[in-house]
């Protein structure tokens, strides 16, 4: 299996948005695994049309989400388990942050991470 590992927010790597729309499109595509921080509706709701295309073609997503220091929104959540074949929620009780802002798309014979500073957010995505 080939890995390709991509750094966001470098002028020549794609942003979040481009990065998944193109994995979901892509018919290699199989699955897709986000594990990120936190995420709310206003940047969820720009991959939607695209995740359902994918997961109608029988790709299958999922995400993990953190709600830490109050970044998730109740409609974010809302918004994750229904767009998702999978969606779980993070929380550390202790005084931790969960942080992580993975991507990760499997595909037929290779596998791509993006690893960066954005999450599905407005402002992120």
């Amino acid at each position: 299996m080939r890995l390709a590992l991509s750094l966001q927010r470098y002028a020549d790597s794609p942003n979040l948005r481009e990065f998944l729309v193109e994995a979901f499109a892509d018919s290699t595509t199989e699955e897709v695994t986000i594990v990120v921080v936190w995420a709310k509706r206003s940047g969820l709701a720009p991959l939607e049309s695209a995740l359902a295309a994918f997961r109608s073609r029988g790709g299958r997503a999922r995400i993990l989400l953190g709600i830490d220091q109050g970044g998730a929104t109740r409609q974010g959540l809302d918004r994750a388990y229904s767009m998702f074949d999978a969606a779980y929620v993070y929380d550390d009780p202790i005084a931790r942050t969960f942080q992580p802002k993975l991507y990760w798309v499997k595909q037929r014979g290779s596998a791509r991470l993006l690893v960066g500073k954005a999450f599905p957010t407005m402002r992120g995505i």
